[in-house]
């Protein structure tokens, strides 16, 4: 459902791994087990649903329209420094745009661009390729099926008070041991999520500006290779 926005390539001094976010990879992915919700007992199904994981889920249907800045924070003891990264995302439907100072990365539901712009190369794959990367879009399509939620008493951060949701794979393999959303109450949209991997290292995404428009313009979604940029093209 939302984001596989920050997924890229530390090879390229990138380590944007969402909202999305998916935020935030191919965003707003049509939810799997979303008609076996109420079938727990079937291989993938998805589980009965905390109120507030049943809300997240409706929130960001397959068709959802997603604007938003964002905040990506990645630690761990084993880092020098800890790494900072904010942009701006959007994304519809299967397509999304992720806008960074130092990248621009571009789906349009089939093929997926990464400019990165300091080197002057646009990476072409296909949109559906994986990472071992955290997918925010991923995450938010299978965490019914995938994960085992818990909600968890409210909080308040920053003055603002946020319902919070806790979810464990049910996978001994995952690559994530756990992963936190916290939402507005009026609206069930994601404002922070904590992801911890089996290195224990933490990223931490914060958004801002947050908006559901009903539509965005189809150029949103399309790339053209600027003039004097290298295509690497990895399909």
């Amino acid at each position: 459902m939302l984001f596989r926005f920050l997924n890229v390539c530390r090879s390229n001094g990138v380590a944007l791994r969402m909202v999305v976010l998916g935020v935030f990879g191919a965003l707003l992915v049509a939810a799997p087990g979303a008609h076996a919700q109420n079938n727990p007992a079937s291989p993938g199904a998805a589980r009965t649903l905390p109120p507030l994981a049943a809300e997240i889920r409706a929130r960001y249907g397959e068709n959802t329209t997603f604007t938003a800045h964002f905040n990506q924070h990645v630690s761990s003891a084993f880092l020098d420094s800890d790494e900072r990264y904010s942009g701006q995302l959007l994304l519809s439907g299967n397509a999304y745009r992720v806008e960074t100072g130092g990248q621009t990365i571009v789906s349009d539901g089939t093929n997926l661009w990464i400019h990165n712009i300091a080197e002057r190369q646009v990476l072409l794959s296909n949109a559906e390729d994986e990472s071992d990367d955290f997918s925010l879009t991923s995450f938010l399509g299978e965490f019914d099926t995938a994960y085992q939620s818990t909600e968890r008493p409210d909080t308040t951060i920053q003055g603002q008070r946020l319902r919070t949701l806790s979810l464990t794979p049910t996978d001994p393999f995952a690559s994530f041991q756990t992963v936190t959303m916290w939402v507005r109450p009026q609206d069930a949209a994601i404002v922070r999520l904590s992801v911890v991997d089996q290195t224990d290292v933490v990223m931490l995404f914060l958004l801002t500006d947050i908006a559901f428009p009903a539509t965005l313009p189809d150029s949103t979604f399309h790339f053209e290779v600027p003039t004097g940029a290298e295509l690497v093209d990895l399909r």
